[in-house]
């Protein structure tokens, strides 16, 4: 209804606001708020519909993005107080979608029983055959709405649950219509963009990486672990709450689920300057917390152009550095390695499931960031760091592997401290308990009658602590599992059941089980050269 909304006003751009405002500035607005959402503390009505409790800061934040990203999507003028206007009228139009929906959670809680299953939902499973693509497992709801998994997808996913069998296909359901429709908002944007398959394998062969961040439980490798984007459909298969969103406490003690043997972690965050400068600050923070514990710990983080503000340039490890300013000081002890990825010689995947590798035509920048017991659990090596830097090489020349790195145009020059940024105190660990996993007895997480539940609408308005920084930005090998699966499941018995009236491709994929916020942390910003081995 958002874009139908949006359109309609184009078409009378005189007369309305939104008219003003292109598809593609829309596309990136909602995503960047979807995003801030995830990871920030103030509630909202709805986690897919721009509905902070606090409308002035709504209306703030949308009346920002518009006026940066407008002049991005046009060779004309900008007029700000238009923009401002289209901002307060889209803050108005999501506001009132997502109390609509507030209104229809509601109305589900009252209907559905507090025994729901698959089968009383209307939720059904099969394996069907599609062109071009083989074997594929279907769930559908009672034949008004239908998502589809590869047999081998279908079967990680499931290893994955950690719910009730009886609810599998709803939480199933739930997570892929919510993916599929945060893909249909960043795709053809810059934000649709993630490792491929071959730089992720190389990453937990080389660098034993057991953990993903900002990952779907669709997309994450093996038996890694994942801190998920939206910790409502993600728990339900083992996902972590966003990196970040809560105190550091939190992201400690997940990353400590092993024991006490720490863990490898990639990040490749958001393409956010707030969040990328968030999930830097609290990597030093675990790091920290990690070296007093004497627990080892390690990411490799990969930055792309986009998490950087307002660059005329291709992002430097001094940019990558001032991301969290403590670097500037001892805590710049942690950046192990750091690395340039220059235009046109790295690629990522974009697309749903294997997608398609594309070129990246901005750099990026690698870094490895170690605490004193990570670097001798988790060693990196000139051989280590060259086979992943290689797998995200687009060509992939035989033996470059073996190419030294600065004939291959990343720089080797030493790092000097040479920062002018004052060193920041680090920020202080809370020792508490983490909050019990919740019990995953619901669609997606909670039981259903608590998802339902107006906890977010009733909760007092607080300011967000994010600042708004103006940015400028082999599945037939697996048949016969899935057919015991289902089976198992009792998946298709249920195609002919009577179904109660509940939209459950708009419950679940509008994003209606948002939770309240939780603390996080965020430093501003900033612009070192390039850098090999660091210590």
């Amino acid at each position: 209804q958002l874009f139908q909304r949006c359109a309609m006003a184009r078409s009378q751009p005189h007369n309305d606001p939104l008219g003003t405002v292109s598809e593609e500035v829309i596309k990136t607005v909602l995503n960047r708020w979807i995003v801030r959402a995830a990871h920030d503390t103030a509630p909202f009505l709805d986690c897919m519909v721009p509905s902070w409790t606090d409308f002035d800061l709504l209306c703030s934040f949308l009346q920002r993005q518009f006026i940066v990203e407008s002049p991005k999507c046009t060779t004309g003028v900008v007029n700000m107080e238009s923009m401002k206007e289209a901002g307060t009228a889209f803050a108005r139009l999501c506001y009132s979608l997502a109390e609509d929906l507030v209104q229809f959670r509601h109305q589900c809680e009252e209907r559905c029983s507090p025994n729901w299953d698959d089968r009383s939902l209307g939720l059904s499973g099969s394996e069907v055959m599609r062109n071009g693509l083989g074997s594929m497992v279907c769930i559908d709801w009672s034949n008004r709405a239908k998502v589809y998994f590869s047999t081998k997808s279908f079967a990680k996913a499931t290893e994955r649950f950690i719910g009730s069998s009886s609810r599998l296909l709803t939480a199933l359901f739930a997570a892929k219509k919510r993916y599929e429709i945060f893909g249909m908002l960043i795709s053809g944007t810059p934000m649709d963009f993630r490792l491929t398959t071959e730089t992720k394998e190389s990453m937990m062969n080389e660098v034993a990486v057991k953990f993903e961040v900002w990952c779907d439980p669709f997309d994450v490798r093996g038996d890694n672990l994942f801190f998920g984007c939206f910790e409502d459909v993600d728990g339900a298969f083992g996902g972590f709450a966003p990196f970040g969103r809560n105190e550091a406490i939190h992201d400690l003690q997940n990353l400590r689920r092993g024991g006490r043997n720490g863990g490898s972690v990639v990040v490749l965050p958001p393409l956010d300057n707030t969040l990328a400068s968030l999930y830097i600050r609290r990597i030093v923070d675990v790091l920290e917390s990690g070296d007093q514990e004497q627990i080892p710990f390690s990411f490799l983080a990969i930055l792309h152009a986009e998490c950087f503000r307002d660059l005329s340039h291709s992002p430097t490890i001094n940019d990558a550095m001032q991301l969290d300013p403590r670097l500037g000081d001892r805590q710049g002890a942690f950046v192990r390695c750091a690395e340039i990825l220059q235009a046109g010689q790295h690629s990522f995947h974009i697309g749903e499931g294997d997608g398609s590798s594309q070129v990246s035509l901005t750099g990026s920048v690698l870094m490895v960031l170690q605490n004193g017991a990570g670097k001798k659990c988790f060693p990196i090596t000139d051989q280590s760091l060259a086979t992943v830097m290689n797998s995200m090489n687009p060509t992939t020349l035989q033996n470059h592997a073996d190419t030294p790195f600065s004939s291959r145009g990343y720089a080797v020059e030493g790092f000097v401290n040479h920062s002018p940024i004052p060193p920041h105190s680090p920020a202080a660990v809370p020792q508490t308990n983490l909050t019990p996993h919740a019990d995953i007895g619901g669609i997606a997480g909670p039981p259903l009658a608590g998802a339902f539940s107006g906890s977010n609408i009733t909760v007092k308005p607080r300011t967000s602590r994010l600042p708004f920084l103006i940015d400028d930005g082999e599945e037939d090998n697996n048949a016969d599992v899935v057919s015991g699966m289902l089976n198992n499941f009792d998946a298709n018995l249920f195609q002919n059941r009577p179904t109660q009236d509940i939209n459950i491709e708009e419950l679940n994929g509008m994003g209606f089980f948002g939770a309240p916020l939780a603390d996080s942390n965020i430093a501003p910003d900033g612009g070192r050269t390039t850098s090999r081995f660091l210590g």
